[in-house]
């Protein structure tokens, strides 16, 4: 990943904070705007990935909070989820 100060949380440890169902096969992430995206848990679950609320020290222009998926290449998904 490029060279950039983010701050936030990764993906796997926040969602130690939650219960996930058995059942659950993917993440439909809501946004602003009425912007929706999904990706697989599988995927969403990945070590490297994680919820971004500030960049070099300053709020994320948009925001609260964005999804950086590292995998396959530098996914930065969706703006201002809610």
């Amino acid at each position: 990943m490029e060279d950039v100060n983010r701050t936030g949380v990764w993906i796997p440890d926040g969602l130690q904070l939650v219960s996930i169902a058995p059942e659950a096969k993917a993440v439909m992430q809501h946004c602003y705007g009425g912007y929706t995206t999904n990706l697989t848990l599988e995927e969403f679950t990945r070590p490297e990935n994680y919820l971004v609320h500030t960049l070099e020290g300053q709020p994320l222009p948009v925001g609260p909070v964005r999804t950086l998926i590292p995998h396959p290449y530098t996914w930065s998904f969706p703006p201002e989820i809610n």
